[in-house]
């Protein structure tokens, strides 16, 4: 594969798991800055919980499929990440609210200190699951609502790289999926083009679901390209909350 069209594939790819990232823990730090007022269904609030409590409600690895491992993310790795929330050199993207929303994604992640995470790779898909007590004034649900708007269709501009155009649509959560009312899911689908003119497409999915003081979030993608399955996606987000309600409750 040659090269510009690896980096091509490389940026689309970040900029999705970026958007994801944002759509599941932006606001989990409770001092989240937003672009519009949201409706005020905070999660409520409750005492610190033990990382490795939250980490018992994690699915295991088989229901992320019968060839899958799974990785924990350590906190402090979360923390790290911090400094790299600002944009690489030559990149634009519009609309600019959509960027800031996607910059405040790793600062908040690092504010997080009650919260268990894996990522689970399995056949070409890659999921990432969280659990997290977030502060009092979160509002995690409406934030990930929220992009639906700042970033329902966005432009990328990378130097010497090419050019993305990503969209974020809400996914209608069937009510046979026992999932509650506070449930947000989204689609966001990015199609680059390198310097060199070779086009890549792909699909993630991310979701996030309120239970009392906990908020569960799960994303997945394919990064060789490929669009994962929305009715998939719902039954292994109401599997995972499932898993969490029977194990912290």
């Amino acid at each position: 594969m040659p090269a510009a069209r690896s980096r091509a594939r490389r940026s689309a790819g970040l900029l999705v798991v970026g958007l994801a990232a944002g759509a599941l823990l932006t606001g989990c730090g409770g001092g989240q800055t937003r672009t519009a007022p949201a409706a005020a269904h905070p999660a409520t609030a409750a005492p610190a919980a033990d990382p490795q409590d939250l980490a018992a409600g994690l699915l295991p690895a088989q229901a992320f499929g019968d060839d899958a491992t799974t990785m924990p993310v350590p906190l402090d790795r979360l923390g790290a990440m911090a400094p790299m929330g600002a944009p690489p050199a030559g990149v634009d993207v519009q609309p600019p609210g959509c960027l800031a929303a996607v910059q405040a994604v790793l600062p908040e992640l690092a504010a997080v200190h009650d919260a268990a995470a894996q990522v689970a790779r399995s056949a070409g898909t890659v999921s990432a699951e969280a659990l997290a007590v977030p502060g009092p004034d979160a509002d995690v649900v409406g934030t990930v609502r929220q992009l639906t708007t700042a970033c329902a269709a966005v432009d990328v501009t990378a130097a010497d790289h090419g050019s993305a155009h990503l969209t974020v649509t809400a996914v209608p959560v069937p009510p046979e999926a026992g999932l509650p009312d506070r449930t947000a899911v989204v689609a966001l689908t990015a199609t680059a083009t390198g310097a060199d003119g070779r086009a890549w497409s792909g699909t993630a999915l991310a979701g996030v679901v309120e239970d009392g003081h906990r908020v569960l979030a799960l994303a997945q993608m394919a990064p060789h390209g490929g669009q994962p399955s929305s009715a998939s996606f719902t039954d292994l987000l109401s599997q995972a909350y499932r898993t969490q309600a029977d194990a912290l409750d």
